[in-house]
C-alpha cells in the first residue's frame, strides 16, 4: 500500500474515532465541525473531503457500529438449527457489544431527545440492517410453530431492542434501586438472564394440571 493511501487511511480512522466521540458526548446537534478537526489535529476541509458534510460523518460513526451488529447477527443465526435459541444467542451478543460500546449506548439516548427527523433518519436506515437477522429468526420461529403464529415482527423488535439498550442508558438509576454496581460481569449476566426469560418466558406462571 502505497504512503499516501496509509495516510489517508489513518486520518479517516482519526477522524471517525474523534468523531464518535464528540458525539457522544455532545449529540449530533451540539457536536461541532470545528472542534472534531481540532481535536483530530487536521484542518476542517478534511472532513468535507472524506464525509462531504456533518451528516456524512456522523452516518459513518452510526455505520461502523451497525455493522458490527450485522455480524454478531448473522453469527448467531449460525449457532442454532432452533429458532429460539438462534434469537436468544443474537440478544445475548447484542447485551454484550452495547456493553463494550457506552458511546453508543449515549449516541443512541441523544437520538431518543433529538427533534431532527434527519439525523433520525441516518439511524433508522442504520438500524433497520441491524435488526434483519433477528427479524428472519422471529419469521423462522413463526413457522416452525416456536413462536406465536400471531407475533407482531416490528413490536417484537422493538420490544427487544428497548429491554436491552433500556439496561445501559437507565443503568444508574438501577444501581440505587436495586443497590448493586451492575458494572460487574456477574451482575450484567444476570440482568441479561432476567432480560431473556422475560422475553421468551413472560411472567405468566405455569399452567396447572
Amino acid at each position: 500500500m502505497a504512503p499516501r493511501k496509509r495516510d489517508a487511511d489513518a486520518t479517516r480512522s482519526r477522524l471517525l474515532s474523534i468523531a464518535t466521540r464528540v458525539f457522544a458526548e455532545r449529540g449530533f446537534d451540539g457536536a461541532r465541525v470545528d472542534e472534531i478537526a481540532t481535536k483530530a489535529g487536521i484542518n476542517k476541509r478534511m472532513i468535507y473531503a472524506y464525509f462531504d458534510d456533518k451528516d456524512g460523518l456522523y452516518r459513518e460513526v452510526l455505520a461502523g457500529y451497525f455493522a458490527k451488529i450485522v455480524e454478531l447477527s448473522q453469527a448467531g443465526e449460525a449457532a442454532s438449527p432452533s429458532p429460539g435459541e438462534q434469537a436468544a444467542v443474537i440478544v445475548r451478543r447484542y447485551f454484550d457489544f452495547l456493553a463494550e460500546h457506552p458511546r453508543l449506548v449515549r449516541l443512541l439516548a441523544w437520538e431518543a431527545l433529538s427533534h431532527d427527523a434527519r439525523a433520525r433518519r441516518v439511524l433508522v436506515d442504520s438500524a433497520a440492517a441491524g435488526l434483519e437477522a433477528l427479524r428472519a429468526v422471529i419469521r423462522r420461529g413463526v413457522a416452525a410453530g416456536e413462536f406465536r403464529a400471531d407475533l407482531d415482527e416490528k413490536k417484537t423488535l422493538s420490544s427487544v431492542n428497548l429491554l436491552v439498550l433500556g439496561f445501559f442508558q437507565q443503568q444508574r438509576i438501577l444501581e440505587e434501586l436495586w443497590g448493586q454496581d451492575l458494572s460487574q460481569p456477574r451482575a450484567r449476566q444476570a440482568v441479561l438472564a432476567h432480560l431473556l426469560d422475560l422475553v421468551f418466558h413472560g411472567v405468566a406462571a405455569p399452567a396447572r394440571r
